[in-house]
């Protein structure tokens, strides 16, 4: 929900192999792992969120890898509670 994937903006400029781990734009277009296929993933973000960007850039890796997944755009909203507070139930009622 409102996610920013990109971690080396909070890096000031180091890059290794945890940060290439733990770093989804770099990593998943390379992964070999079938459990992605398997997974619920939903992307949750609002109109105005300044994480939306990130959210378009994760589904498009997960597009060009064909893994399922669910882009969520909520059309009024920023990056706060208000906009989390509505997805959560959706969100969680699609695990049980």
């Amino acid at each position: 929900m409102g996610a920013a994937f990109d971690i080396k903006m909070f890096l000031d400029g180091h890059y290794d192999e945890q940060t290439y781990f733990h770093n989804p734009p770099d990593y998943m277009p390379n992964a070999q792992d079938d459990n992605f296929y398997k997974m619920n993933i939903i992307l949750g973000t609002a109109e105005h969120d300044f994480c939306k960007p990130g959210n378009y850039q994760m589904s498009e890796i997960l597009s060009r890898k064909g893994i399922p997944h669910r882009l969520d755009v909520r059309p009024h909203g920023t990056h706060d509670w208000p906009v989390w507070r509505d997805m959560f139930p959706e969100y969680v009622s699609t695990i049980f």
